[in-house]
């Protein structure tokens, strides 16, 4: 009998990994300043370890997004884990191959690009709920579209097609953009949850509590006392 892998399972052992290649590289980077003979073969240790806890954060994006029910999800999400593999494969062989190509470098360059985009898209669409209002789907949307120009112009840059100074610019205000635009409505989301709770117990406990506070009367508070056993009465049934 097989037990099939849940996409929540994969998204917790690649979070795990995170977890350990981040600790290897804090280690590896400790130990190395320390000693003071921090070598080529230490850097690329830290940053395999480094660059290896990235992409799992990234791919874990990849796989949340896979599995939820919203249309494009699962292609954006194949499509990210698809980055983030081919990425991390060039960057390491560029990294301990030692080949001086500029082509390389600039192909590694890419793939890095669109898979932290890729990565970004995918937590922005994998948050989004069906009860979204208007406003929080008009925000998500602007994130999407900074993220695909961020994407375009840091291509643009590592090949030469842009001014670097113009490029920089424009990237950090697109990631600016994309930083806001990715808080923001899981703020909103928590606004509008909450305004569109049912009082339950807990607000009543509140004003329960305000009344009570309140009270300048026995009386008073023995009506308050007699509601707070009622409630404990009825969460008891």
């Amino acid at each position: 009998m097989t037990t099939e892998t849940s996409p929540r399972d994969v998204i917790r052992v690649l979070l795990k990994l995170t977890v350990v290649a981040v600790a290897a590289a804090g280690v590896v980077g400790v130990v190395g300043l320390l000693a003071g003979d921090m070598d080529d073969s230490g850097w690329r240790v830290l940053a395999t370890s480094a660059t290896f806890g990235l992409a799992c954060t990234i791919a874990a994006a990849g796989v949340d997004v896979a599995r939820r029910p919203v249309r494009g999800a699962r292609g954006l999400g194949r499509l990210t884990i698809g980055f983030v593999a081919a990425a991390y494969a060039l960057f390491m062989f560029v990294l301990w191959a030692e080949i001086d190509s500029e082509r390389l470098d600039r192909l590694a360059g890419t793939l890095a690009i669109l898979a932290l985009e890729a990565g970004h898209a995918s937590f922005v669409v994998a948050r989004r709920q069906p009860d979204d209002r208007d406003g929080i789907r008009l925000i998500a949307g602007v994130s999407l579209v900074a993220t695909a120009l961020s994407a375009a112009a840091g291509i643009s840059m590592v090949w030469g097609d842009w001014d670097g100074e113009v490029a920089a610019r424009l990237i950090g205000v697109l990631l600016i953009v994309q930083l806001v635009t990715a808080i923001v409505p899981s703020l909103l989301r928590r606004v509008q949850q909450r305004d569109s709770r049912a009082p339950g117990l807990a607000d009543e406990l509140d004003a329960i509590a305000d009344r009570l506070e309140r009270a300048t009367t026995a009386g008073a508070a023995r009506h308050e006392a007699r509601r707070l056993r009622e409630l404990a009465t009825a969460s008891r049934d």
